[in-house]
């Protein structure tokens, strides 16, 4: 294999590893001496399509992975991580199915957890992993002990997500993870107290969520938020928008109904708007005179394209 490319190599790995053969873990388990990254990839990749333990025993044990990390996609495979002698990081990312919180219980060295939970989700088992620099669940009612996200000293990007008509009353929790740079929340309403946006000196991307948002005054005012995302169920009002992140740099918009755009133009160092809108086009009128980079669907049929000035970068998604 080492005479192979690294691109050639994975691809040989993939092939064979998808067949899923019990015959073929000999081979399997020669090819994880390979250390080259595309290789341990594929090698990781394969082990869903085997039987979980014999998989990691046979070929994963002795395994380099990538530099010692490995992304688990499957509650199944979770028991079996044991079996690597060189892990040093797990990401567990499983994106299909509700999962309690427990499924992490035997995980060592976690250091990313995406889950779909429901319910009302204690986040008392989180800390039990300390190492956790990323935490991202989606689908709860409601999220109890909260307080415990301060036992994540590493913590850097935070989704707390909650079932559709649920809402937050308010962020003060967000006090628990002071080093958070990396923030996405739905349910945000008119009631929401949203104050501790204000008080995370670190914070840099932020992304709101499901509900619409009717403009952001009272909103608190985020010095260090640089880049905003927007993916609401409603309208967004722009109004304010500086107040809140009067450094923002960057704005995403996907699948967003935004009325008028002139309040982007009281960010001072607004660089790039992305809109991520394939049918629901926008009038880009008040743009005309900007200098930013803009990039959007050709297909979406935006209002005042043609007019806009030569401050204007244009990048189209679909060509």
């Amino acid at each position: 294999m080492l005479e192979l490319s690294e691109e050639a190599a994975a691809e040989v790995v993939e092939g064979v590893a998808r067949l899923g053969a019990a015959g073929d873990l000999p081979w399997l388990a020669a090819c994880a001496r390979d250390g080259r990254r595309a290789v341990q990839e594929a090698l990781v990749d394969g082990w869903r399509r085997h039987e979980r333990r014999g998989y990691a025993e046979a070929v994963l044990a002795g395994a380099p992975l990538v530099d010692g990390a490995i992304t688990v996609v499957d509650p199944a495979q979770v028991p079996h991580l044991g079996a690597l002698r060189h892990l040093t990081a797990v990401s567990v990312v499983i994106g299909a199915g509700v999962q309690p919180l427990s499924v992490l219980a035997d995980v060592p060295h976690l250091t990313w957890v995406t889950l779909k939970v429901d319910g009302e989700v204690s986040l008392a088992p989180l800390a039990d992993h300390p190492r956790l620099e990323a935490v991202e669940l989606e689908g709860a009612d409601g999220y109890a002990d909260l307080d415990r996200l301060g036992e994540l000293p590493g913590l850097a990007y935070l989704h707390l997500g909650l079932a559709p008509g649920r809402a937050w009353k308010s962020l003060d929790f967000l006090a628990h993870c002071p080093n958070v740079e990396s923030l996405r929340l739905s349910g945000l309403d008119d009631a929401t107290d949203r104050s501790a946006l204000g008080r995370l000196e670190n914070l840099v991307h932020v992304g709101f969520f499901a509900h619409p948002i009717g403009g952001f005054a009272g909103w608190p005012t985020s010095e260090s938020a640089a880049s905003l995302h927007f993916a609401l169920s409603g309208e967004l009002d722009l109004t304010g928008i500086a107040d809140f992140a009067p450094n923002a740099g960057r704005i995403g918009l996907h699948d967003t109904r935004v009325a008028d755009l002139e309040p982007l133009l009281d960010l001072e160092w607004l660089a790039e708007l992305a809109i991520y809108d394939e049918t629901d086009p926008l009038d880009l009128t008040p743009l005309t005179g900007a200098s930013l980079r803009l990039t959007l669907f050709r297909s979406a049929g935006h209002a005042g394209v043609d007019g806009l000035g030569p401050g204007v970068e244009l990048h189209y998604l679909d060509d």
